[in-house]
């Protein structure tokens, strides 16, 4: 199998959705079957993301007494496009599944 081969089937295994049964015949969670990689991390980082909240307390003011502040993720934006590149070496190959980008949301505290 030519280098180009062996990157164009990665590219497609990396690409491809998960099927409705595991290999061993047993069935896949059925919120993520037919999703892609890239969609299934979407999907599970907006439900442990969303709605999580962190409070910092004492934040000091310039024009007032301290104030405790609470931020609350109120969005997750994941690009579900990923990469799966290939590298050969002596004998042997490595695949390494690259997630493009993905930002939290929380709103603006004044």
């Amino acid at each position: 199998m030519t280098a180009g081969a062996t990157q164009e089937l990665f590219t497609s295994l990396c690409n491809a959705p998960l099927p409705a049964l595991k290999p061993d015949g047993t069935p896949n969670d059925p919120a993520l079957v037919g999703k892609t990689p890239g969609e299934i991390f979407e999907y599970k980082a907006q439900q442990a993301l969303v709605g999580k909240s962190t409070t910092q307390n004492d934040v000091g003011t310039v024009c007032g007494p301290d104030v405790d502040v609470t931020a609350t993720i109120t969005s997750v934006t994941v690009d579900p496009s990923v990469t799966c590149n290939v590298a050969f070496e002596d004998n042997q190959f490595k695949v390494t599944l690259g997630l493009i980008r993905h930002l939290a949301d929380a709103p603006r505290v004044r």
